[in-house]
């Protein structure tokens, strides 16, 4: 919540420092908070909005203090501005712990290289200024300082890979949709209604602003927008640039506060009203938005994180350090941290590769989980997004390095077995996953992939038999199964 009350607050700022009066500059917040709505999961994402929107701002308050392209003049005209202390040095700083806070962080490097590039092409065109060297200084002297992280500048190159493939669709959860599959999938229609708002009111701002139109604003909505289209998690962005670009068009409108006589020409009163109208509309939207089913939801559900396993491991001083789904990562940290140490969280990068050959039993699995020194896995029974028990928990049901000493059907905690206090009997992992893939058989006797699911465990427990039986009950619904015949050939 003070994360996102201090973005909010510091998109409200930038509206009064591009010349917006108190009222305008509240309703220029209104798109970004409308979609903000969406993103109000308790996530490292968070930390990312913050920061860009202080980007946006110290950013557009630089360049405000210089020059700007404008269309539609003859020649490139230098913008009076209040003169006071320069903001971009506030950029090194931001970038820094940016960069140690989430992987987002190479939005921000986006937006400084595209703002030094503006500032030197006007320069370029305008013959009679000079560019300002000690703001693309701030500038690159940011991008490189971005580096101090633990990870180097080969976070950058990994995030850019990851941001790629969101962007083009060929990744698969849902926050990579674009913004029409997520509402299909999640029925939140609000969502949609907003970015149509949002959309018309960036693009009545530039109409009125078309004799004075900002080509780098312009880029970005547009560019933004298009993305958001593609990738729900664009959006994000999209909320923040509109925010910064609806204010600096609704500034137009009042005499600026901020700003000297050479400021922006006010607007003749009927476009005033249609702008009113315009902004009565987005209040509208804005309160679908309010009625969206996941506000409705509790902050944290006992049925997405682990709470019961949190607590046994607090209590019984499971051995440190922990390995875990990706998903649970932010809640272990809040729970448990300093005294057991995450695997991943939301903020991952490096360790992706090597999570997913844990979770996967891959050839290094124990070799992974020795090097980083973990001695208790709390994991999934079942996966929550494929009906199937992850192959981790099957070599670690079938290690004797490895007992299990908890569970509930909602997770299952293993520890080494030197270490292990009360083991639960052998048997009791595989006896939940039975039980488990039968419920889900008993509530759903058309679907193969829980018999899929109840044939894998047989498979792994030594039953070829039972298994031979279920996987082709699976064939018998769905006679195409690939994976069903897959298993039927190797028994």
């Amino acid at each position: 919540a003070l994360l996102f009350t201090s973005a909010v607050a510091v998109l409200w700022l930038g509206a009064r420092r591009q010349g917006a009066s108190n009222t305008f500059a509240f309703l220029s917040i209104v798109p970004a908070v409308m979609i903000f709505s969406f993103y109000d999961e308790a996530r490292p994402q968070t930390f990312s909005i913050l920061f860009t929107a202080l980007t946006f701002l110290v950013l557009e308050s630089s360049r405000r203090q210089g020059q700007r392209l404008r269309m539609g003049d003859h020649q490139p005209q230098p913008q009076p501005e209040k003169q006071g202390r320069p903001w971009f040095p506030a950029l090194i700083p931001i970038m820094i712990v940016w960069a140690n806070m989430h992987p987002g962080f190479v939005i921000g490097l986006g937006l400084v290289t595209l703002y030094a590039a503006e500032h030197l092409c006007v320069t370029i065109l305008n013959k009679e200024s000079r560019p300002n060297a000690f703001f693309l200084i701030a500038c690159l002297a940011s991008i490189l300082l971005a580096g101090l992280n633990p990870n180097g500048f080969e976070a950058v190159l990994r995030t850019l890979s990851m941001l790629k493939q969101s962007a083009f669709g060929t990744v698969t959860i849902h926050e990579h949709l674009g913004v029409s599959q997520f509402v299909q999938r999640t029925g939140e229609t609000a969502l949609m209604v907003s970015f149509i708002f949002v959309a018309c009111a960036g693009l009545a701002g530039f109409v009125l602003k078309r004799r004075s139109l900002d080509l780098l604003h312009l880029f970005m909505f547009l560019s933004l927008g298009a993305l958001s289209l593609v990738s729900f998690r664009a959006g994000l962005f999209f909320a923040i640039a509109s925010a910064h670009i609806i204010g600096y068009n609704l500034s137009g409108l009042n005499a600026p506060p901020f700003m000297g006589k050479g400021g922006p020409r006010g607007i003749p009163g009927s476009r005033r009203m249609a702008v009113t109208a315009a902004i009565f509309l987005l209040g509208i939207a804005a309160g679908l938005a309010g009625t969206r089913s996941i506000a409705a939801r509790g902050i944290m559900s006992p049925g997405i994180f682990p709470d019961k396993a949190a607590a046994y491991i607090e209590d019984s001083n499971a051995p440190a350090n922990l390995y875990h789904p990706y998903e649970w990562g932010g809640y272990l940290i809040w729970r448990l941290y300093p005294g057991y140490k995450a695997f991943i969280d939301g903020r991952a990068i490096m360790p992706i590769q090597e999570h997913f050959e844990v979770q996967n039993a891959g050839p290094r699995w124990s070799e992974i989980l020795m090097d980083r020194d973990v001695s208790t896995v709390l994991f999934w029974p079942m996966l929550p997004y494929k009906k199937r028990a992850p192959p981790i928990v099957f070599a670690l049901a079938g290690d004797p390095g490895w007992r299990a000493v908890y569970w509930d059907t909602r997770s299952l905690v293993f520890v080494r077995s030197g270490k292990a206090v009360r083991p639960l009997r052998q048997s009791t992992v595989w006896e939940l996953l039975q039980s488990l893939a039968m419920q889900g058989i008993a509530n759903h006797p058309t679907d193969p992939e829980y018999y899929i699911a109840l044939g894998e465990i047989y498979a792994n427990r030594g039953l070829p038999g039972q298994a031979r039986e279920v996987f082709r009950k699976a064939l018998s619904l769905d006679p195409g199964n690939r994976e069903a015949a897959h298993w039927l050939r190797l028994l």
